[in-house]
């Protein structure tokens, strides 16, 4: 309706990798029920395109983030007058503003909790950048709570939130880790992840059949043998001192549950658990519920036994006597079977790299979802709470605010101010406005946004939107060494801003090799992200390795080379002790 991307070279793309569900439906105008199980880029798309023809909108079934870099690069970022974004994480927020940080791309960022809301502008060398946004509430419970004495839905939910990343993410990072690291088992490590990998190898299934067994006795042992054991600690009639029972006040008596096939909360679990696992270990998934109460039908399980002298901590204090002694025969057991499998497998050609999938809990996946009702609503039946539906676990277990069209139709109207400044090229720190509105307290909050902050480096003053450029590219086509680099930050920063200084260059004029010698930065460390590619520190032999190698060896995160830039960091000597640790980033292009 602004007619923005209206002209003849405009456009204006949209990208968003979700699909349109019902939920979203009462709080905007863009989807209607019949676009359910769409693509919501390319419907919303088509609705801007209705309101006017004449906007050139082009959406983008993708989420931007690490994993989609080789798609939205630096050139793309740079090509972009602004962004516009609307995220529900911390951790998308964060990412989004670090590129357009770094491709010097306006951003504003806006967002909606229930009946509050806000925009936020961020214009390169004209406002701060962004701060990060803090850790929303997140709901936890002591984990004895979780663990043993449960109250309410709360309580089952989180833990279920809880056992989806025990069994399926932090497992399959473990086992990657352990198979892409030939010093894994070198290194201290706590026997606690020892056990985990070696469990997941030796639990690795061959069949969908083999998941379904697995879902199986892990049904078991949460919600039958788990309470058998506590209730054999801590009996039914156990008391904590003389006429003082010991399950009263906030502590529920569980009872154990037996499994039935034709329950449809177990074979819920069972189904979903399966599913999940089947996903991890790249197994094929099958959805058909006959065939599995089949398996299940033919699964037969051992009697449980309790333990004899375990103990469960009664408080978030950590009780000594609670962990198990070790074991020094079973872990060099462990040991040896894990680097015997790791041999076995590291030669099968047919397995894929990674060999495990990690699975991150998403709200919005159907099967995460399932899993964490069914698991909660069982964890809530061994403790006589009442169970919550799907709908009601999503909304708990996803921490999902209730959105609003009015806080929603009054942010995007604020944003839309903001856009119509940055169409203008407004350079006015004065124009721009941080707006907060809340509508329960009829509340409307604009102020300008605080100037983008200096500090000082190398005797100069420096604007947090600065950064030094130079091109990775030696006069034989290939990337640059670190020793090139090095040489290159030798020559006085300020000139390298204002001379562009490259490696290409003939050389600085007689002028600049004085100024040179008078203000040349001597770098003691250089680093790529986590990646240190000098150390003055390091021993000969190391340092000439290191100033021998290109800018595209060698890097842990691959991602990297998928940049046209690369971001580097120094550290320089002989900088004043209020003077910040490094400069402006140095971007350096790779060929």
């Amino acid at each position: 309706m602004m007619g923005l991307a209206a002209g003849p070279d405009g456009e204006l793309i949209i990208a968003d990798m979700d699909t349109v569900a019902l939920s979203n439906l009462h709080r905007q105008l863009l989807y209607c029920s019949a676009d359910i199980s769409k693509p919501k880029s390319v419907v919303a798309a088509a609705a801007v395109q209705r309101m006017n023809p004449d906007v050139r909108v082009t959406p983008h079934q993708n989420q931007v983030g690490p994993a989609t870099e080789m798609l939205y690069r630096d050139n793309f970022f740079r090509h972009l007058d602004g962004v516009a974004s609307a995220l529900d994480t911390i951790e998308a927020r964060a990412y989004l503003e670090r590129r357009c940080l770094r491709c010097h791309t306006p951003l504003l960022d806006s967002g909606t909790e229930g009946t509050q809301g806000n925009v936020l502008p961020m214009v390169p060398f004209l406002t701060e950048p962004l701060k990060p946004a803090s850790t929303p509430r997140d709901g936890t419970f002591p984990l004895c709570t979780l663990r043993h004495f449960p109250r309410i839905i709360q309580h089952t939910l989180q833990w279920a939130r809880d056992e989806f990343e025990g069994l399926f993410q932090l497992p399959a990072e473990q086992v990657n880790q352990f198979m892409e690291d030939p010093d894994f088992l070198k290194q201290q490590r706590p026997r606690e992840v020892l056990e985990q990998v070696w469990n997941s190898l030796r639990e690795r299934p061959r069949d969908w059949q083999d998941c379904v067994r697995w879902a199986r006795r892990r049904w078991q042992s949460c919600y039958h043998d788990a309470i058998i054991q506590l209730l054999h600690i801590y009996p039914p009639e156990h008391e904590t001192s003389p006429g003082v029972p010991f399950w009263a006040g906030d502590r529920t008596c569980p009872h154990p549950l037996t499994f039935n096939p034709d329950n449809d909360t177990h074979l819920d679990y069972v189904l979903a658990a399966a599913h999940l696992f089947a996903q991890v270990h790249r197994v094929s998934p099958c959805r058909d519920r006959a065939a599995i109460q089949a398996i299940l039908r033919g699964v037969v399980l051992p009697p449980f036994v309790p333990q004899e002298g375990l103990q469960i901590p009664l408080t978030e204090e950590p009780a000594e006597q609670a962990h198990i002694p070790t074991d020094h025969r079973q872990l060099r057991q462990i040991t040896q079977d894990l680097v015997q499998w790791r041999q076995d497998l590291v030669g099968n050609e047919e397995l894929q790299a990674p060999l495990m999938e990690p699975i991150h809990f998403e709200k919005d996946n159907n099967v995460h979802i399932d899993f964490i009702t069914a698991a909660s609503n069982l964890r809530a039946e061994n403790y006589s709470i009442s169970p919550a539906n799907w709908l009601t676990s999503k909304r708990i277990a996803g921490r999902i605010v209730p959105a609003i069209i009015t806080s929603t139709a009054a942010v995007a109207g604020l944003a839309c101010l903001e856009v119509y400044k940055l169409v203008w090229g407004c350079q006015d720190l004065s124009c721009y406005r941080n707006s907060n509105i809340n509508l329960s307290a009829c509340l409307l909050l604009r102020v300008q946004p605080p100037p983008a902050p200096t500090y000082w480096y190398g005797g100069r003053e420096w604007s947090c939107w600065d950064r030094l450029e130079m091109q990775g590219v030696g006069a034989d086509g290939q990337a640059v060494t670190v020793q090139e680099v090095l040489d290159w930050l030798q020559v006085s920063p300020v000139l390298s801003a204002l001379s562009q200084v490259t490696l290409g260059d003939a050389g600085p004029d007689p002028d600049t090799h004085l100024l040179q010698r008078t203000h040349g930065w001597t770098v003691t460390m250089l680093l790529c992200g986590d990646d240190v590619l000098y150390d003055s520190k390091a021993d000969a032999e190391t340092r000439a390795q290191q100033q021998a190698q290109r800018l595209s060896e060698n890097f842990r995160d691959a991602r990297k080379l998928q940049q046209q830039d690369l971001e580097l960091l120094y550290i320089c000597e002989g900088q004043d002790a209020e003077a910040e640790d490094t400069g402006p980033p140095l971007l350096c292009s790779l060929p």
